[in-house]
């Protein structure tokens, strides 16, 4: 598989694992990441690719409510960084 197309799906994939922290709370979800919620379905829904800005949202919020350690936390943001520096 090619490092676009996992990509792609690592940030679904994200998003979907952020709504089942939340509840499965499309709304709140949605003003968490500072996103209309019709955006937020199309993303889930894989009509639109999720920006790597509402990615990386979606990152915070689950290594907040999961409770990930501070260093844990600045090595997963750091890779993150690095994606970004590809697309």
């Amino acid at each position: 598989m090619d490092q676009e197309f996992l990509l792609k799906y690592t940030k679904r994939n994200a998003l979907t694992y952020a709504l089942l922290v939340v509840n499965f709370d499309e709304g709140m979800l949605a003003a968490h990441l500072g996103i209309p919620m019709a955006a937020l379905v199309d993303y889930l829904h894989g009509k639109q690719e999720v920006p790597m800005a509402v990615f990386r949202q979606a990152i915070r919020l689950l290594l907040e409510k999961t409770k990930v350690d501070a260093a844990t936390q600045r090595e997963v943001l750091r890779k993150i960084g690095e994606l970004n520096g590809r697309c």
